[in-house]
């Protein structure tokens, strides 16, 4: 199947937009299938996507550039899911470089076993508020202690490789 390049432009001549195709999917192996630019031509942001699914294994899938060219965001996906599972799935900066907000996703469900699945930060980089989540139910900070230790114990008792943590 060939590749089909479609460009938008503002008045003034530069590139708004930039999509790659193969055949009617937003589809790319060596670079995203999105760009989109300020008028100034600076990169605002960029997306992969393969067979029409946003898609990236080792790096973020989404990122995004304040017109300084400072990193605004990123975010992890896989097959069309926001996914990671080690790190958060999604990050947001301050245009200073300072983390805002980060969250942890497992197969599109807010999830995380060691911590809080949402962050929030002050522009000095204190966390400010925090939100626990378990297969995608938001839980109190005690509920989410239980709720890891209960699934701990299972996992343990059960050795079952299906279980995850």
């Amino acid at each position: 199947m060939s590749m089909c390049i479609k460009e938008t432009h503002y008045n003034c001549g530069t590139v708004k937009m930039r999509l790659y195709y193969s055949g009617d999917k937003l589809h790319r192996t060596n670079g995203p299938a999105e760009e989109w630019f300020y008028i100034n031509s600076a990169l605002q942001h960029c997306v992969w996507h393969h067979n029409g699914e946003i898609h990236r294994m080792d790096d973020p899938a989404w990122e995004s550039f304040y017109v300084n060219g400072a990193l605004e965001l990123r975010a992890w996906y896989q097959q069309g899911k926001r996914h990671r599972a080690d790190s958060p799935a999604y990050e947001e900066f301050y245009e200073n470089g300072t983390l805002k907000h980060r969250r942890w996703y497992y197969h599109s469900q807010l999830h995380r076993f060691d911590g809080p699945a949402k962050e929030w930060f002050n522009k000095g980089g204190c966390l400010v508020t925090a939100e626990y989540y378990f297969n995608d139910e938001c839980l109190s900070e005690e509920d989410y202690r239980r709720c890891v230790a209960l699934h701990k114990v299972l996992a343990q008792t059960t050795r079952d490789p299906g279980v995850s943590l």
